[in-house]
């Protein structure tokens, strides 16, 4: 302002309070709409830091195979194909072991171990079996779980449905 030759104050950041001589505003903890943001961002802050904590490091999402149900196999077993999306969300690879359980009897036909690259999508073919002599029929819930090899924490469990005559 000495440059113009005005005088000092004429531009300043004042409310119009302050200007009428009612005194500088109030603190901001006084201000309820103030404390609620605050609030609300400490709490959303929370839930942020929660689902990270607890977030899964493997999932995996079980598929059945379009074509026929079930199928009987020479040895009279009904098997049930599925494929799996095995999803690795960690920043290494880790190997995993797939396992199956609901029905007695219940097991996997062919490979069981698999290596997931870090934050990759892998595709998996699975086959079923059980044993077909048996009082079950219909359409029964099985659990997949796969569950790494190096770190027994990392695990997911995800349930589907068995087929047999």
């Amino acid at each position: 302002m000495a440059k113009i030759e005005a005088p000092s104050g004429l531009i300043r950041f004042a409310s119009e309070q302050e200007l009428a001589g009612q005194g500088a505003p109030q603190a901001w903890r006084s201000r309820p709409r103030v404390v609620l943001y605050a609030a609300l961002l400490l709490i959303f802050a929370g839930f942020f830091v929660l689902t990270v904590s607890f977030r899964s490091l493997v999932l995996v999402d079980v598929l059945r195979d379009r074509g026929a149900l079930s199928r009987e196999t020479a040895d009279g077993r009904i098997e049930n194909a599925y494929t799996l999306k095995l999803m690795n969300l960690d920043q290494v690879a880790h190997e995993y072991s797939l396992s199956v359980r609901g029905l007695p009897g219940l097991e996997i036909v062919g490979q069981k171990d698999f290596v997931a690259d870090p934050g990759s999508i892998q595709p998996l073919s699975i086959t079923v079996s059980a044993p077909g002599e048996g009082a079950l029929s219909g359409i029964l819930p099985i659990d997949f779980i796969m569950q790494a090899k190096d770190d027994p924490a990392i695990r997911s469990e995800e349930k589907s449905t068995f087929a047999l005559p």
